[in-house]
C-alpha cells in the first residue's frame, strides 16, 4: 500500500468520524426533547424494555457486518448513559 493510498482512505475513516459525531449530536439533541417531553409528562427516563428493543434490532439488522451484538451493546450503553444524563437536565 502506498503513502498516498493510506492517506485516501485516513481521509474517507475522517469522513466517517464527522458523520458519526453530527449524527450523535442529533441523536442527543432528540434525547433532550424526549427528556422534556417524559418530565412534563412524569414518565421515568431509564426504559430498560426501549434500549433491549434498540439493541436487539440493531444486532439484527447488523447481523451480517463486522458489528457484533457485545460491541453494539458497549456503544449503545455509552449513548443511552450520555442520553439519560441529558434528559434529566432541566
Amino acid at each position: 500500500m502506498t503513502f498516498n493510498k493510506l492517506n485516501k482512505l485516513r481521509k474517507n475513516v475522517d469522513k466517517v468520524d464527522e458523520k458519526i459525531l453530527k449524527l450523535l449530536s442529533k441523536r442527543l439533541s432528540l434525547s433532550k426533547i424526549i427528556g422534556n417531553y417524559k418530565n412534563i409528562n412524569k414518565i421515568k427516563f431509564e426504559d430498560k424494555n426501549r434500549e433491549n428493543q434498540i439493541i436487539n434490532k440493531l444486532s439484527s439488522d447488523f447481523k451480517n457486518s463486522n458489528l457484533d451484538k457485545l460491541f453494539i451493546k458497549e456503544i449503545y450503553g455509552i449513548i443511552f448513559k450520555k442520553s439519560k444524563k441529558i434528559m434529566s437536565k432541566k
